[in-house]
């Protein structure tokens, strides 16, 4: 087949005030794409990353509303062209990197590379400024139509964002709502499911005796042992419990409140106290248990191996 390709770009910046972004797009389109335009997400932020940039963050509500968008409109029209407004409101600065090509076998990486390759696209790639990504991407076989946005924050009411394309991609599939913490400490404090740190997160809190306590989970892969054998499994997994802060009087003698090993029903455990890692006010405590760690063989498949360690399980705070 005939590889062909064509590359369009824009810059600018704000000047005076912002129009309202337009109606919101064909999500289904974009959850249609989800994988490529992850990919493409993730392609941006490595070349960002071995560049010394910090990566961008995607925004799936600013995609869907204007990138998606503008890149069904260039399949329908079957060609590329320029959106003439792709502001945020809020945003300081943006730019656009659009592209089609037809007929490659990684069509994602292939119009990466043309856009590297080109000094007005890579110039906007490697913006320091930019905060914020907004990736639309239609693809039928082999041919590819791509409107990629760039944002410097702030945005206003651009709903999730998302630190990785893989992170959002994983939100997708697993019908994941997640929204970003008003503050970090809440994926350990407030009962929600959130994008944060390049994870997701899933909090629980409940009253516990004179306080209340609250599980964290996170979404990841983890290693056990089942009819003598090895098995990973990704989903939902015990991060730790977060006991909220009440009066040191109520932990007196209590070893998840006092520092240093103690054994629980059989268990061995430590606590360390208001120290640099648990901050004033403050324990976190440890139980020994085996850690397995999975590496990945280059024939396929993964060796195991195990050590007994001490993992985190639980933080208690005072007031």
């Amino acid at each position: 087949m005939k590889r062909l390709f064509a590359l369009m770009f824009i810059v600018a910046v704000a000047l005076a005030g912002l129009v309202a972004p337009r109606a919101e797009a064909d999500e289904a389109s974009q959850k249609a794409n989800v994988a490529d335009i992850a990919a493409m997400v993730d392609a941006h932020n490595a070349i960002r990353v071995s560049k010394g940039l910090k990566p961008l963050k995607f925004v799936p509500k600013v995609a869907a509303a204007i990138a998606q968008d503008w890149a069904i409109s260039m399949q329908k029209a079957g060609k590329i062209s320029h959106n003439d407004d792709f502001r945020w409101d809020g945003a300081e600065a943006w730019g656009e990197n659009v592209g089609w090509n037809v007929g490659y076998a990684n069509p994602v990486q292939t119009m990466m590379d043309d856009w590297m390759a080109s000094d007005s696209h890579r110039a906007n790639i490697l913006e320091a400024s930019y905060t914020h990504i907004a990736v639309g991407l239609v693809r039928s076989e082999s041919e590819i139509y791509a409107a990629v946005n760039f944002y410097k924050e702030p945005l206003i009411d651009a709903g999730t964002a998302y630190d990785s394309g893989t992170q959002w991609l994983t939100a997708v599939q697993q019908n994941i709502t997640a929204i970003n913490p008003a503050k970090a400490d809440d994926v350990y404090s407030k009962t929600g499911t959130y994008a944060y740190n390049n994870r997701l997160w899933k909090v629980a809190c409940e009253p516990y005796s004179q306080t209340q306590r609250c599980r964290t989970d996170i979404w990841a892969t983890v290693i056990s042992y089942k009819s003598g054998n090895y098995q990973r499994s990704t989903g939902w997994a015990f991060n730790n419990l977060t006991y909220q802060p009440s009066a040191r009087s109520l932990w007196a003698g209590n070893p998840l409140a006092t520092k240093g090993d103690h054994v629980i029903s059989g268990r061995k455990w430590r606590t360390d106290c208001d120290s640099a890692a648990t901050g004033r006010n403050g324990c976190r405590s440890y139980i020994q248990a085996p850690v397995v760690t999975a590496t990945a063989k280059a024939g396929g498949g993964y060796t195991f191996t195990s050590k007994v360690d001490y993992v985190f399980n639980n933080i208690v705070r005072f007031k």
